[in-house]
């Protein structure tokens, strides 16, 4: 029969705790397993810094929870421009958020967000050595990478170090290749314009009719523009006044160089370290077009950007670290290196050119700066790069920059960036003890957050992503289980598993992105077709079909199903609309 409850026993049952975010509000809505709704931002004054590790095996969810935080900053309250993300990725994982904003942006402002696969070749060339506009010299953050990278250049396959002397005339060399092409140095080699090189630069001269001196170099022609207001053909111009990486052999033949060196040998050889330096610089420019000739790849007024680092970022033997380790630091130069310009360098910057540079600066320090890196066990042999991005977390908070690193492995983190993260975002490990109890023991945690990481992460489902979220704020410590749960289109928008990436790539490529997003929402709204794949394979395979044969084939019927379905309903609504 039914009785009232004794009041002590359901004193037990009620929820005397529930989990609380130190968030009063957030662009990011995660959850609880209870499904409590709980708000997080990205950059908020709660840290003493914005530095954030994201782990887990392969298919757990990282590159789909790293987009939703970056969709999350986008989406941040308060903002009138869009903030400057630039991710690092191996393969097309942010390829999907880039497209998603794009999308949403007017027609006149899809420049802002961009994705590129980046290959080997002249047509996608960054030239480490451009400096911000109309300096004839780098300012001193600048400079300094620039020697790095020509040390990394010059240190062989396999070497922990470069050769004896090798530093000195890195910085040497540097400050001599832009001493060399300074317009107005004496004993200088400016660089001569030449016209029909670029037709934008040569339509701007001829529209306003600019006076040029006999014999012109390219800097007279950046100081025209610039004075005329053209500041992006003027930057245009000023790719080809600065030195490029073969100018660099040049200037190690200068006597002032020479005479400092010439007699300094590599190793118990007899060749001499300049010899040496010419070499492997020769090698570099002759292997690495995509650093060795002018600027041909234009992101400066991309504010979200993604650069897909697959085809030239290899794995296997010391020279495909190296390699590896050269494009990490072009990549991260090429997108970031104007965040890092502070009111200090204004001083190093021409005096004409500074209002223009001011302008910038108040842009960039009002606007949040977020720098991901996907797939970060890639750099595990790149010492350089890594060392830069501990450099970076130390300096990020002056700048207001923000940085993420997703890898497999909590061991694929230096112990530096670990102890310096304000945010881990655990999404799964190995099966067994001893990873999970490396990972309790090295941020000392609970025996709930224990249990959640042993039992609890089991991968992406239906109802969301679990992860485990430890938070180290002004306040205190947060450890707390959550679920990253995304509606339909975001899900195929950040949907990284290959059969998924293919459907949408096909629907993208015939009926354009925001149209496909829905029809895959609208047919998958669990954010992936596998399942179906799978199902409609094996009836092919039972029917004796190869099964690669049978997942082309079905690819191709799932896809002209859902455009078929997609006309009906179009129709359908179009003659319900005449009616």
């Amino acid at each position: 029969p039914l009785a009232v409850a004794p009041m002590k026993e359901v004193m037990k049952l009620l929820p005397w705790q529930r989990p609380s975010s130190p968030f009063n509000a957030g662009a990011i809505l995660l959850r609880t397993p209870d499904g409590k709704v709980w708000p997080y931002q990205t950059g908020t004054n709660l840290t003493t810094t914005w530095f954030d590790l994201i782990f887990a095996q392969p298919g757990a969810g990282k590159s789909v929870l790293m987009n939703a935080l970056n969709f999350g900053t986008i989406l941040s309250p308060g903002l009138s421009k869009l903030p400057f993300i630039a991710v690092i990725d191996i393969g097309p994982s942010s390829s999907g958020l880039i497209s998603m904003i794009k999308e949403a942006l007017p027609e006149d402002r899809q420049h802002e967000a961009a994705g590129y696969r980046l290959q080997m070749s002249r047509q996608f060339a960054i030239n480490p050595f451009d400096t911000q506009l109309g300096c004839r010299y780098p300012l001193m953050d600048e400079r300094s990478y620039l020697v790095e990278l020509i040390i990394l250049l010059c240190t062989p396959p396999g070497f922990e170090k470069p050769y004896d002397g090798m530093s000195q005339l890195a910085g040497m060399v540097v400050d001599e290749m832009y001493r060399w092409r300074d317009d107005r140095m004496a004993n200088a080699e400016p660089r001569p314009y030449l016209p029909r090189l670029d037709p934008v630069i040569d339509e701007a001269i001829q529209k306003h009719n600019i006076y040029l001196p006999a014999d012109p170099y390219w800097w007279d022609v950046v100081d025209r523009l610039f004075e005329l207001g053209e500041y992006h053909e003027a930057a245009l111009a000023q790719r080809h006044a600065v030195p490029t990486l073969s100018d660099s052999i040049t200037a190690s033949r200068r006597p002032q160089i020479r005479t400092l060196l010439e007699e300094t040998s590599v190793g118990f050889s007899a060749e001499s370290v300049i010899n040496a330096f010419e070499r492997m610089i020769t090698s570099a420019v002759r292997e690495y077009p995509i650093l060795s000739s002018v600027t041909q790849f234009d992101i400066s007024t991309t504010r979200i950007c993604s650069l897909d680092l697959m085809d030239v970022a290899p794995q296997g033997d010391d020279t495909a670290d190296r390699q590896t380790s050269i494009m990490y630091m072009l990549a991260r130069y090429a997108l970031v290196r104007a965040w890092w310009v502070g009111v200090d360098s204004l001083r190093s910057i021409p005096e004409k050119y500074r209002s223009y540079h001011e302008l910038r600066l108040q842009d960039l320090a009002e606007t949040p700066k977020r720098l991901c890196y996907d797939e970060f066990h890639r750099t595990s042999s790149s010492a350089s790069v890594r060392g830069q991005i501990v450099r970076d977390v130390r300096e990020g908070r002056k700048r207001g920059v923000q940085i993420v690193l997703a890898s497999q492995l909590l061991g694929d983190f230096d112990k530096d960036m670990v102890d310096l993260a304000t945010g881990v975002w655990v999404l799964g490990t190995a099966v067994s003890d001893k990873a999970v109890d490396e990972i309790v023991e090295r941020f000392g945690l609970s025996p709930t957050a224990r249990s959640v990481i042993r039992y609890r992460l089991t991968g992406p489902r239906a109802g969301g992503a679990p992860a485990l979220f430890i938070l180290g704020t002004n306040e205190g410590r947060y450890e707390q289980h959550l679920i990253n749960t995304l509606g339909p289109i975001e899900l195929w928008a950040f949907a990284t598993t290959a059969e998924d990436v293919v459907i949408r790539s096909r629907l993208y490529s015939k009926l354009g992105a925001g149209r496909a997003r829905q029809i895959l929402a609208a047919a998958f709204p669990g954010g992936s077709s596998r399942s179906e794949l799978k199902r409609r394979i094996m009836i092919r395979a039972d029917s004796g079909e190869a099964r690669s044969a049978a997942m082309s084939i079905v690819v191709d019927e799932l896809v002209d199903e859902l455009i078929t379905a997609s006309e009906k309903k179009a129709a359908l609504f179009a003659s319900e609309t005449k009616g």
